[in-house]
Formats: structure tokens, sequence, C-alpha cells
């Protein structure tokens, strides 16, 4: 949202915050980027990292569980795929964030501001890189949405196989 913000904003001061807010909402941390005397961070202050770091813990401790199926462990690394790729969106976007917050003006932030937001949308929602209309979990296509929707699919799945099950 604040990449979007920061992006539509009319006035230096106006796009230097929202620039401020995205990077620190990134980054979990409250540094003064626009040099107004308060380093803004509206979102939880945490980063996206750490949760991203945190469904990679769970998938590893998922992936070393006894008994987990071929189905699983797809499903497993499609979330892996994810996680990178929503990695690599964040430094895009902060790095072009930390860009535009060094100009003096609007104008010339809007390639730099459509780069960032168009990363945003990647990140969120996934994008068709081959267009073949769907995101998959490949890299370069697969953001948040789809970690969400690949993780309910492991929740589905279960954890033991055998003729009990």
């Amino acid at each position: 949202q604040h990449a979007g913000l920061a992006q539509i904003a009319s006035t230096v001061g106006g796009m230097h915050l929202h620039n401020e807010h995205t990077i620190n909402i990134f980054d979990g941390t409250e540094v003064d980027y626009d040099n107004n005397g308060d380093g803004s961070n509206p979102g939880f202050k945490k980063g996206v990292g750490i949760y991203l770091d945190r469904i990679e813990a769970l998938l590893n401790a998922a992936a070393s569980a006894p008994g987990g199926s071929n189905a699983l462990h797809g499903n497993i690394e499609s979330v892996r795929v994810c996680i990178g790729n929503a990695r690599i969106w964040v430094k895009q976007i902060v790095d072009d964030e930390k860009e535009m917050i060094a100009l003096d003006s609007v104008e010339a932030a809007v390639e730099i501001a459509d780069r960032s937001t168009t990363a945003a949308a990647a990140l969120i929602n996934g994008l068709d890189a081959n267009s073949n209309g769907q995101v998959e979990p490949f890299e370069g296509e697969c953001g948040l949405t789809q970690i969400e929707s690949y993780g309910l699919l492991m929740s589905s799945i279960s954890l033991q196989q055998g003729a009990d099950n």
C-alpha cells in the first residue's frame, strides 16, 4: 500500500514519507530516511523477512517429519520457491524506495515508482512470467498469495503414510 502511495504522491514530502514507511515496514526498522526527525513505521515493526524466516522454519520442520508424502514435499518446495521470490521482490522494493527517497522531484521518480509498485503487486499476487494464464511455483512467478495457497495444500496432506491411513 505504501509503495503505491509513494507512486501517487503529488509532493516530494509526501513521496518521501511513503518511501520511508515502505522501507521501514519491509525492514522492520524505524530509520528516519526522509530526515524529518522521526523514523516512522506504521506497520508491525517486525519486517517481512522475519515472517518469511518463520515460514521457512516451519517448512524445515515439516520436511524432516517422518512419513512425509511426495505430495507434501512437493508443496513444501513450492512454498520455498515462493519465499525465494518474495525475498527478491522485497529487496527490489526497498532498493527502489531508497533510490526514490534520494530524489528531489516527484517527476524524477515516476519510472522508479512504477517499478516499485509493480514489484509490490508481484510480491503479493505473484506474476504470470511465462504468460500461460496462471501463477505457478516457479522462480519469478509465485508470491505471498501462493504461499498461503500451497500452505493450505500442505495442511490437508497426511504426514503419515501406510496401510492404516
